[in-house]
Formats: structure tokens, C-alpha cells, sequence
């Protein structure tokens, strides 16, 4: 539909009858501009017939999503554009096209739903603010400079959604922001697609004169190209800076996939040493003296938990683990507050040192203490009082401990079972029964 249809002359600024507008033209000095709509058919068919206008313009106008060109023909020009905003809520690319017809002394503008630019020009037009005696060139300046300026708005809040995404990256790691990057980086991308065949249809605009545009207003249009070249510059920047955050979240991500793995190595080589601990002495060979000594069980705990403690020690001090230093401390994390204070340079090593002489020095030695200082658990004077035809449980009650049972065997004459009892040095007693009754007896290096 026909939004407006004026005319300004002389005599001011005047509605005019669209029907007349072929007439209107012949009159010297006049700009007239006629605004459209949404327009329909007969809107179109307006333009045939009032400017005469070249089929593949009508039908550029007629196809919407047109890419930002200018179109030189006879004696008029065709300049696609576009408008844009930004959702504040959504942060989501919003665009309008304006199509633009230029001629020696009138403006057709064609869009669809209501215009910024359009109404910011028409407003100046109603007061008549610097377009008295100009020619429709500053006219269509002035259309294209404001929507030019509203580009930078959009830049901003890009750039403001930039640093909040980069914040969510550095200072409190979010997983969930990749989403917002790509959402960041494809509006980017769109508002680059806008500006940059702008940018360069201007470029070729001010190589000279032509192309509709009066020669008193290159002037200004090269303002208008300063602003493009302004906003893409910004474009460019903030694109390569999207890629960076992008590549310093993938880092992130892969620095803490690497600091889990560590973290992972770490509690799998303690774990580790305190299976084969526990693995030595879970063999249950008949001749290992550490099975016989009272404390061999408290023993064992202490070196699985003494060699676990020394590793644990040594990664922390090795900074294998713990907490990073550069970030900073969460007071209400009590955790941090103790991980945070790890000792630099000598210090580090001194720490290490007597670490390694309080927990390893009783870690390798705490076998021979224990096998020096632990009783023997039988000798000769219990030996002598083990008498044939005993119980296991009065053999058992005469040494004071029960034995370890070596074998047991049914050969259908009788039942025989085989006990020990191991000192610490590794002598040892050897019982057999039979049938539960002690058959005999024997010892090794028994002193």
C-alpha cells in the first residue's frame, strides 16, 4: 500500500496525487518521494506505469531476501539495503530490506512492515531540517545514513553478549556456553553478510560520478562509507575474537578432560601400590613368616596406608594435583583455602623432603622393625608339650595360637590334616592328624 506520496518545491512540501506523479516530475526543481508498504499488485503496477521502471527491479522488489546491491540503469538507480536490530531478549539478528529507487528528482522506497529509517527521514522531511533546495541524492542519503547508523547498536550488543560468554569461559567455566557461542557466531556471520556487500557497492559508488547520485552529495555518502568501513572493521574483529573464545572453550574443555585424566592417573597408582601390598600377602604360600606375626596385619595397613600418603604427598608437591594457584579462591570453599597454599621454590622442596622423611623412611623400614621386634609365636618348650593323640584345639591351646592348615587329605583308611605355626625368623612347627588326633610332630631351625 501506499504509505506516503509527497512532493517538495518551492512552495514547500505538498501531498501529491500518485496518479499524477508522471506529471509532477516534468516540474522543475520538485523531489518527489513515494513510500510503499507491503505493497501489492496494483502498487506495482503503479510503478510501471508512473516511472517506468525496468521489469527485473520490479521484480527484485517483488522477491524479498534480495542481497545488499546497487543496480545502475538509464536515468535511475535501484539500491538494495537492509535495516537491522537486535531482540534484547533473544540477542537474535532482526533485519528489514529497503528497496530504494533513485532518480534526477524523486526517491521510491519500498519495504515491508514499518520502518525506523523511513520514519526518522519522513520526520526531518515534515520540518523540512536540511533538505530545502537539495536534490533527491541528499534525500536518499539520508534514507541510507540512517539505516547505516543503526548498525552500531547491533555491533554493541554483540559485543556486550562477547564479554558476558567469555566471562562464563574464564572465570566460572559453564559447559552448556559452546551453544552460546555458535548462537553468537552465526549472527555474526549474518550481520557480516549485510554489511559487507554494502561496504564494497559504495566502494565502487565514489570511484566517480554516475549512477544517479548527485556530485554535491558524494560528500556525504562517503561519510556513509565511513560508517560501513567502521561497523565492518568492528564485524571483522569481533568474528576473529568469537573464534577465539570458541577455541579458548574447546582448550578449557580439554584442560580439564586433562586435569580429570590426571587426577584419574593419580588415584590408580595409589590404589596400585596398595594392591600389590595386599597382593604379596595375599598369595598364601605356607612359607612366608609375615603371615605368623601378631601386628602382620596392622602392619600391612600401615605400609598401604603410609605408601599411599607418600605418593599422594609427593604428586601434591609435584603440583600433580591440588588446587591451581592463578585462579582465584572461593571463601566459602574451605578446601581451597588449604589447597591454595602451596610453598614456591626451596620451600616446595623442603616440604618434599620432610615428607618424604616422615612418611617413606617408617614406609621402608617398617618391614624390619616389625620382623626384628615381633615374639616368636612358638619354641621348643611348646613344642615339647604337643603330645600324641591330642585335639587340634589342645595343640592349639599349648601354643597359644591357632595354625595355618596346610593340606587335608581323606585316603579312606583316615582323615589327615596338615597345621603349621611360623615364627617371624621362619622357623616353624609341623603337626599331622589323623582323624583328628595328633599322629606327629616336627619342627624346623626351631631354637
Amino acid at each position: 500500500m501506499i504509505e506516503f506520496c509527497k512532493s517538495l518545491g518551492s512552495a514547500g512540501i505538498a501531498e501529491l496525487d500518485p496518479s499524477t506523479i508522471a506529471r509532477a516530475l516534468q516540474a522543475e526543481g520538485a523531489v518527489i518521494w513515494l513510500a510503499l508498504q507491503d505493497p501489492t499488485d496494483q502498487d506495482f503496477d503503479l510503478l510501471r506505469a508512473q516511472f517506468a521502471f525496468h521489469p527485473l527491479a520490479i521484480e527484485d522488489c517483488r522477491n524479498a531476501h534480495q542481497r545488499p546491491k546497487l543496480d545502475a540503469y538509464d536515468d535511475y538507480s535501484f539500491l538494495v539495503l537492509y535495516e537491522v536490530g537486535v531482540d534484547p531478549l533473544t540477542r537474535r539478528l532482526k533485519t528489514q530490506e529497503l528497496n530504494l529507487f533513485l532518480g534526477p528528482n524523486y526517491v521510491v522506497t519500498i519495504h515491508s512492515g514499518p520502518s525506523s529509517a523511513i520514519a526518522d527521514v519522513a520526520a526531518r522531511w515534515q520540518t523540512g531540517d536540511g533538505l530545502q533546495g537539495e536534490a533527491a541524492s541528499y534525500l536518499a542519503y539520508l534514507l541510507v545514513d540512517s539505516a547505516v547508523d543503526g548498525y552500531f547498536p547491533a555491533v554493541d550488543v554483540f559485543s556486550d553478549h562477547l564479554e558476558a560468554v567469555e566471562s562464563r569461559i574464564f572465570d566460572r567455566f559453564d559447559e552448556r556456553i559452546v551453544s552460546a557461542i555458535f548462537d553468537l557466531k552465526k549472527e555474526t556471520l549474518a550481520l557480516r553478510r549485510l554489511i559487507t556487500p554494502l561496504r564494497d557497492v559504495f566502494l565502487v559508488l565514489l570511484r566517480g560520478p554516475g549512477s544517479g547520485f548527485g556530485e554535491r552529495t558524494y560528500v556525504y555518502f562517503q561519510d556513509v562509507l565511513d560508517h560501513l568501513l567502521r561497523v565492518s572493521d568492528a564485524i571483522d574483529i569481533q568474528r576473529d575474537l568469537v573464534s577465539a573464545a570458541l577455541d579458548a572453550y574447546q582448550t578449557a574443555v580439554s584442560n580439564r578432560t586433562n586435569d580429570t585424566m590426571k587426577k584419574l592417573t593419580v588415584l590408580s597408582t595409589v590404589l596400585m601400590t596398595s594392591a600389590l601390598i595386599a597382593g604379596i600377602y595375599g598369595m598364601n604360600f605356607a612359607l612366608m613368616p609375615e603371615l605368623a606375626w601378631p601386628y602382620g596385619y596392622y602392619g600391612a595397613l600401615y605400609m598401604m596406608g603410609s605408601s599411599s600418603t607418600l605418593l599422594v604427598a609427593i604428586f601434591y608437591w609435584k603440583q600433580y594435583i591440588g588446587y591451581d594457584p592463578t585462579r582465584p579462591v572461593d571463601p566459602h570453599d574451605l578446601s581451597q583455602l588449604f589447597t591454595k597454599l602451596k610453598p614456591p621454590g626451596r620451600l616446595s622442596n623442603l616440604g618434599t623432603l620432610l615428607v618424604l622423611g616422615l612418611v617413606g623412611v617408617p614406609t621402608v623400614f617398617a618391614p624390619f622393625i616389625l620382623i626384628r621386634e615381633a615374639p616368636a609365636i612358638v619354641d621348643k618348650a611348646k613344642f615339647q608339650r604337643l603330645k600324641a593323640g591330642m585335639s587340634y584345639d589342645q595343640v592349639a591351646t599349648a601354643i597359644g595360637v591357632p595354625g595355618h592348615e596346610s593340606s587335608a587329605e581323606d585316603d579312606g583308611k583316615a582323615y589327615h590334616q596338615v597345621y603349621t605355626w611360623t615364627n617371624p625368623d621362619g622357623s616353624l612347627v609341623t603337626a599331622i592328624f589323623d582323624d583328628g588326633k595328633l599322629a606327629s610332630r616336627r619342627y624346623e631351625r626351631l631354637k
